[in-house]
């Protein structure tokens, strides 16, 4: 079994009266990356992988979608963030990520793992706080058995329910978790904001998203010509191993793993309320 996608995000934001700007420092998996990828992966950006990025900027540019991903949209609606892609500067802000679940063996390995990274990522963000981050957004699991990776079986009409569960437990677990966090400060803000990406997705994929009409929300966009090729596989000649949906903005999710540009502007806009939290003229007491 293949687990993949963001596990265990977290972004912090910083900044106070006396400084200009704001920043957002992103790190983290493909769900977080703006482009990275091309540093480590060159072919990345080599024109078979051109279904990366047809949306904006019209060639790959490092995105694991046809355009935007959260991170863009997080960074729009703080206003002034500017998204920087190296933590080389004064680290005022910072998203660690990584796939802590993938590639476990079964669903039991999955769950007795939970605990021991839930209380890794607590050790790392108070250890991000102490360094004088004034606020951390940590981000629950998305809906990982409602990805197409594990709903191509059913020909993506079905979740895998069990997968789900995990989920759920870990959540649970990173809630109690924040809730603790947020308790132990005395600041007149609220330090650590948990995203629940679960809940979010799940109303998009239930069609509860308002003017947005992504007819079945599981089926992916893009996607291999069989099980053994992926979105942007391609052979050695250049010859493209894959194929497109006829509409992106009709699709929720880009490949199987990751939302579309347009998918990742409704998780957005159904987070609003939750990211209004970011204060970026707060300092640590």
């Amino acid at each position: 079994m293949y687990w993949a996608a963001k596990l265990d995000s977290v972004v912090c934001v910083q900044g106070s009266s006396n400084c200009k700007h704001t920043k957002l420092f992103a790190f983290g998996d493909s769900y977080a990356d703006t482009g990275n990828t091309p540093r480590s992966l060159p072919k990345f950006t080599s024109s078979p992988w051109a279904a990366h990025g047809i949306s904006f900027p019209g060639t790959p540019d490092g995105r694991f979608s046809d355009g935007f991903v959260f991170t863009d949209y997080l960074a729009g609606e703080a206003a002034s963030l500017h998204i920087y892609r190296s933590w080389k500067l004064c680290l005022p802000g910072l998203q660690l990520s990584g796939n802590d679940y993938a590639k476990l063996p079964d669903l039991d390995g999955v769950v007795a793992f939970i605990g021991k990274v839930v209380a890794q990522l607590v050790v790392n963000i108070r250890r991000v706080y102490s360094m004088g981050v004034k606020q951390v957004l940590v981000s629950g699991l998305q809906p990982l058995g409602c990805l197409p990776l594990e709903t191509r079986s059913t020909n993506y009409t079905v979740c895998k329910s069990l997968i789900n569960v995990a989920v759920g437990v870990r959540n649970g677990l990173l809630q109690q978790a924040v809730t603790q966090l947020n308790s132990e400060t005395e600041e007149s803000y609220t330090p650590f904001i948990l995203l629940d990406m679960y809940d979010t997705f799940m109303i998009v994929i239930n069609n509860h998203t308002g003017d947005a009409n992504f007819g079945n929300p599981l089926e992916l966009c893009c996607s291999g010509i069989n099980s053994t090729y992926s979105c942007a596989s391609y052979t050695d000649d250049g010859a493209k191993l894959y194929s497109l949906c006829e509409s992106r903005k009709s699709r929720f999710l880009w490949d199987t793993f990751h939302p579309t540009n347009e998918g990742w502007n409704v998780v957005s806009s159904l987070l609003h309320d939750r990211l209004g939290q970011l204060q970026p003229s707060h300092t640590h007491k």
